[in-house]
């Protein structure tokens, strides 16, 4: 359809079932994330296997307290299907290491004002 606007279901990767196109976006964006953090990704954590972590609990993902979340359980490792899991969000904040000095941003010097 040249010059049409808005999504096109038949274009998309995942096929036009909208469930499975909202968990592509989700793995999608939480991949490239990862990336911009530096936290690792195996290849093998495909689209396919986060489908399987999430199983029948991504309808209760969110941002809020008693909302779902994945989590990697060792930080130090990158993300895979073997190193995640999917747990209520406010027990993952709770383990959550606090931030160091790295992660603070520095403050601006302030430039003093001339005429």
């Amino acid at each position: 359809m040249p010059g049409s606007r808005g999504q096109q279901p038949t274009r998309w990767k995942t096929g036009p079932d909208r469930e499975t196109h909202r968990q592509f976006v989700a793995w999608h964006r939480q991949r490239a994330q990862a990336n911009y953090r530096d936290e690792g990704w195996l290849d093998e954590f495909d689209f396919a296997s986060w489908q399987q972590r999430w199983g029948d609990l991504f309808a209760q993902r969110g941002r809020g307290a008693h909302q779902l979340c994945m989590s990697r359980l060792d930080r130090d490792l990158p993300w895979s299907f073997d190193n995640t899991e999917v747990l209520p969000r406010n027990h993952q904040l709770k383990n959550q290491p606090q931030r160091t000095a790295g992660y603070l941003r520095m403050k601006r010097a302030k430039v003093p004002d001339t005429l």
